[in-house]
């Protein structure tokens, strides 16, 4: 990464100094090499469609590919999720310089979260949805 940092440097100030001085500019491969290697966003893998017994906790997880990064987001039933520390958990990490992974936990699920959810991916480069089904049953009593 700091090598990048600094071709990028490097290039911004060859050009400076060109407009500058009124030298024609004379781009390297690093510019082409930057740009063709940026990758609009890709969901991978998500979770596969669960059932569980409410109160039972969930995970989902979706994996993305993209660079740069992306901004992931979780909708249920089209509307953002939003995390609630005594519910619900929204984790996101980077795995490696193309590859992030984000976890959504409900901790305590009731009726209410069945439905569908959608991991949503972004950056400038474009947009991506998957999703998966979750059906939670009625609460377990014991007799």
């Amino acid at each position: 990464m700091i090598s990048v940092m600094i071709s990028l440097i490097s290039i911004y100030i060859a050009t400076l100094l060109a407009i500058f001085l009124s030298l024609p500019v004379q781009f390297s491969n690093t510019i082409h090499y930057f740009l063709s290697h940026v990758v609009a966003p890709n969901v991978t893998a998500i979770s596969t469609n669960q059932e569980v017994t409410s109160p039972a906790p969930v995970s989902l997880n979706c994996t993305v590919d993209s660079y740069p990064s992306s901004n992931i987001t979780w909708l249920h039933n089209g509307v953002e999720v939003q995390a609630a520390l005594s519910r619900v958990t929204i984790n996101t990490v980077q795995v490696d310089n193309r590859t992030q992974e984000s976890t959504l936990a409900l901790l305590n699920t009731t009726a209410e979260d069945t439905g569908t959810y959608t991991c949503s991916a972004e950056n400038d480069e474009g947009m991506t949805i998957m999703t998966t089904e979750l059906q939670v049953l009625g609460e377990y009593r014991q007799c």
